[in-house]
């Protein structure tokens, strides 16, 4: 169960002027944008140029073991409180454990950039006031960029610790995995969230993963999952595909079945 918890002063000290100078003010809604509660589809919300997204607001969502693939973020990056704003296509997939996603760069109304870059520093210290102080940047494009060694090491001593390591092998995969399991070890580590661009791929084969070494998911169900959760982006990425249906367990990150029912979902 996640639970917001007050910004240490730490953060607000090192990180603060980083913050201020860097990404002037927080998030905001589109004022354009309406969310209702439509009689037949359920809460919605559309958009400036008339189209629309289910949106979900209810807190129960975001621990659900029941929604391995329901969103308490949309793809705009809206439908849930205002710390995940800096978030798009926020899933669930090990409960108060492991999260996934995507960054909001491209539909953040207040500091719009382009969609292949890393979080922004004020979405980390949004995501660290919910207890996400380890999140990874599933690419390596533009991060040093806008986090070079100076910029990481007062993150990291504000707690804060964010990473860029792009799974395109599997003992890059593995750093994660172990994180992961390390995590679900020591539960006062708090959660990860883990995003590449959209939410979609990088994110969705990291969830695949996870699901196979930590849930028993067979690796057809666990492909199953990964095009299921990238909204219909799934045409091509090969390798990808044939890297989830070849995955095998590591036995030396195997956890106990009482820690599985209490992380897993309940649907495989």
């Amino acid at each position: 169960m996640l639970n917001k918890k007050p910004i240490n002063s730490g953060t607000i000290l090192i990180v603060g002027m980083l913050f201020m100078l860097s990404y002037g003010k927080c998030f905001s809604r589109n004022l354009n944008d309406t969310i209702i509660d439509h009689p037949e589809l359920g809460r919605i919300i559309i958009y400036d140029d008339h189209t629309w997204e289910k949106a979900d607001d209810s807190l129960k969502r975001f621990n659900c073991d029941s929604i391995l693939l329901g969103k308490y973020v949309t793809n705009r990056g809206l439908g849930g409180e205002d710390l995940l704003l800096g978030a798009r296509n926020f899933r669930t997939v090990l409960k108060g454990v492991l999260y996934r996603g995507g960054a909001n760069n491209v539909f953040n109304t207040c500091q719009n950039r382009y969609n292949n870059n890393p979080m922004s520093m004020q979405s980390l210290i949004k995501l660290s006031s919910l207890g996400f102080n380890n999140v990874f940047y599933l690419y390596g494009k533009n991060f040093e960029r806008y986090y070079p060694d100076e910029v990481q090491n007062s993150l990291s001593n504000a707690g804060i610790h964010y990473s860029s390591v792009a799974p395109h092998s599997d003992s890059l995969a593995y750093i994660i995995l172990k994180q992961i399991h390390y995590n679900i070890n020591h539960p006062e580590a708090g959660p990860i969230y883990m995003h590449c661009w959209n939410g979609w791929h990088m994110s969705g084969i990291m969830s695949a993963f996870a699901l196979m070494q930590f849930c028993d998911f067979r690796n057809q169900s666990a492909l199953q999952y990964w095009i299921k959760g990238t909204d219909g982006n799934d045409k091509g990425f090969d390798k990808i595909k044939k890297r989830i249906l070849s995955f095998k367990k590591y036995p030396e990150l195997d956890i106990s079945p009482s820690q599985k029912l209490k992380i897993c979902p309940c649907t495989k």
